[in-house]
């Protein structure tokens, strides 16, 4: 009895072992199958990662206001030199105020309206004086105060012209811009000059309109 007793349980922890190895290979093969799946879904991620990241370097970079400002004021170098602008633009440091032409007045005549917004905007932008950021401006830049850059306009010294510029103002949804300047060339000579501008289809600012306020 003792003898059969002994063969059953043998038996028995035989099995048992089995069935526990087995259950342990099952686990093991379940842990060992998520931890695949987990690494493909890693793979995965990294992946789609990587073709947006791709992606994004290859997209072009959205302007920035500085470089918006700066290719506004491009445009408006380019108005004031129209035969190509001097080795160094001579610029007064600080931004001078805009006021809107009268309706009736006769250097509007033949002249578009310009929305509503940007006049009564640059007029407020404008009324105290600021800064003026040489960066904005194509390089290489002088700035001076106001009185010396009369002085040096009024004595025609090198036989340029010295740019007083206001700041710049946008449509709400940023395609057109306002910005005036006066540019002084000597005692009696000069001009100041609104300039409308439209950004194109291809993010270019092009000149919509200029407007001259005075010139002698």
């Amino acid at each position: 009895m003792g003898g059969a007793w002994h063969q059953v349980f043998a038996f028995d922890h035989r099995e048992r072992g089995r069935l526990e190895r087995s259950q342990l290979s099952l686990g093991v093969s379940q842990i060992r199958g998520v931890s695949v799946a987990s690494k493909h879904r890693v793979a995965l991620i990294m992946l789609a990662v990587g073709v947006v990241g791709c992606a994004a370097r290859g997209a072009a970079p959205p302007a920035t206001a500085s470089t918006i400002h700066a290719e506004v004021y491009a445009a408006l170098v380019a108005h004031a030199f129209p035969s190509g602008r001097p080795d160094t633009i001579l610029l007064e440091e600080k931004t001078v105020t805009y006021r809107e032409i009268p309706e009736g007045n006769s250097l509007r005549r033949g002249k578009d309206v310009v929305p509503i917004p940007l006049p009564s905007r640059l007029t407020s932008l404008s009324a105290e004086p600021l800064p003026v950021r040489p960066e904005d401006f194509p390089a290489p830049v002088r700035l001076l105060p106001p009185t010396r850059a009369r002085q040096l306009a009024a004595e025609r010294l090198g036989g340029t012209m010295v740019l007083a510029v206001t700041p710049i103002v946008f449509s709400n949804d940023s395609s057109q811009a306002l910005v005036y300047y006066d540019g002084h060339c000597g005692a009696l000579c000069g001009a100041g000059y609104e300039l409308w501008l439209v950004r194109s289809a291809d993010g270019r600012w092009l000149l919509r309109q200029d407007m001259s306020h005075w010139r002698s």
